[in-house]
């Protein structure tokens, strides 16, 4: 993943921990971007897929955010 590349939330693995991801508008969510902590994969409550980014936005230092999006969003990955 040495190029930036866009794909599914879903195909996120320990390949982008350390990258910048840019998460897409979403829901009642506004646009998220930030460095990728760690990335996790679920059921939701309706048993679809989520991807779960924990993230430090590039807006704040030393803050944790985590976005759930559903595994079927496109997201940004950035060298």
């Amino acid at each position: 993943m040495a190029d930036e590349r866009r794909c599914y939330a879903g195909d996120l693995g320990s390949d982008a921990l350390g990258k910048t991801v840019v998460v897409p508008k979403h829901g009642l969510d506004d646009e998220r971007q930030g460095m990728v902590l760690s990335v996790s994969h679920d059921l939701g409550l309706k048993g679809k897929p989520i991807t779960s980014v924990v993230m430090r936005p590039s807006s704040s230092i030393g803050v944790r955010q985590l976005v759930t999006v559903d595994s079927l969003v496109v997201v940004e990955v950035k060298p």
